[in-house]
């Protein structure tokens, strides 16, 4: 990988850390330990594994899964899947992307100089990357989560013994379970990720206990 990849590599492992929410370990130094543990294999690899550790890990994946995740998606397809091309038919959607995009382009370049990343060329490489809008969801209730919001109030009770017996004018929200988890196939696939990925985990462990 060039020193380009490895600006391109920085921003799949902040987007992992991110996601699991340990934003604090966003550091220079581990990046740098992470790249060279998956620098020789091929950068489409190391992309895709990052996109599934994102669905998969609940804490920030070691060196060791980083680089299991991507050798399995070599192994099982030797090639990069095809890239979507962009869409612009729906320009609120395209604009709040634009704006976390500005966001995100911003903090980079905002942060103090290192030695091992060139926050400003990674920030070049995010502004030169197209908005690629997600896919419609096939559930508008919960945006294809699983998940709705719902309002408890006098005459539409969640069920709760304190809700019954309060005042006419109490309220609140909950979040439940949406009615589509059992035909929403952005779920099913969700789902049958989620299994592979420990599956794999598992087999990998016992491999090396």
């Amino acid at each position: 990988m060039t020193d380009a990849d490895r600006a391109d590599f920085a921003s799949y492992y902040q987007n992992v850390h991110i996601a699991t929410r340990n934003r604090d370990q966003v550091t220079a130094k581990v990046i740098g330990i992470y790249f060279h543990a998956v620098k020789a294999l091929p950068k489409w690899a190391v992309k895709e594994a990052s996109e599934n550790l994102i669905l998969n890990s609940k804490f920030p994946p070691t060196t060791a899964d980083w680089r299991l995740e991507a050798e399995r998606i070599i192994a099982a397809r030797h090639e990069p899947r095809l890239i979507a091309s962009p869409v612009t038919v729906d320009p609120e959607r395209v604009a709040r992307i634009q704006a976390a995009k500005r966001k995100c382009i911003d903090e980079l370049r905002a942060k103090p100089p290192n030695a091992l990343v060139d926050w400003n060329r990674l920030a070049d490489v995010f502004e030169r990357m197209a908005v690629v809008l997600p896919p419609d969801p096939h559930c508008d209730k919960c945006d294809d989560t699983g998940w709705c919001e719902e309002t408890c109030s006098a005459g539409d009770r969640c069920g709760r013994k304190m809700c019954e017996i309060a005042e006419a004018s109490h309220t609140h929200t909950q979040v439940a379970p949406c009615l589509c988890r059992g035909t929403n196939p952005t779920l099913a696939a969700r789902r049958t990720k989620l299994e592979e990925g420990r599956a794999t985990r598992q087999s990998q462990r016992r491999k090396y206990a």
